[in-house]
């Protein structure tokens, strides 16, 4: 069998320029906004940073002459400011939760609906039992 020699040289040199990085200069628009982007997470990184509370909370210090009750207060209002800051998405001003719109069946259907479903999920009718009874009852009147 006749083996060609060079193909061990020919591999090494192709696994040796698939390293070369094939990319191009940005333009400077693209460059300005990379620089943007970059400046933009470098200022975000400290605010996002959670602060490790350097006290255990048995030990909170309070201003003095405050009763046990508001140094409770005082030390809940502690956790939940640092709390907040933790997270900024929560605090965000204009965020709603999404709601769900209504469903198009009536609040009879969805109360058996419900039955039913705790039912498939409890193990006491089979999954297709669950489909029957389910299309029964979704293709019943209002």
């Amino acid at each position: 069998m006749n083996i060609f020699k060079p193909s061990p040289v020919i591999c090494i040199l192709v696994l040796c320029v698939s390293f070369i990085p094939a990319r191009a200069q940005d333009n400077p628009a693209q460059a300005a906004a990379r620089a943007a982007l970059e400046q933009q997470f470098q200022s975000m990184t400290p605010s996002h940073q959670v602060v490790a509370d350097p006290q255990p909370a048995a030990t909170v210090q309070t201003p003095a002459g405050l009763v046990p009750s508001e140094q409770a207060v005082a030390a809940e209002k502690t956790k939940v400011a640092m709390a907040s800051n933790a997270n900024p998405a929560v605090n965000k001003p204009g965020l709603k939760p999404i709601v769900a719109p209504p469903l198009p069946i009536s609040a009879a259907k969805q109360a058996q609906l419900d039955t039913l479903l705790d039912l498939y999920k409890t193990d006491r009718i089979s999954p297709a039992e669950y489909q029957k009874q389910r299309a029964a009852i979704l293709a019943g009147p209002n």
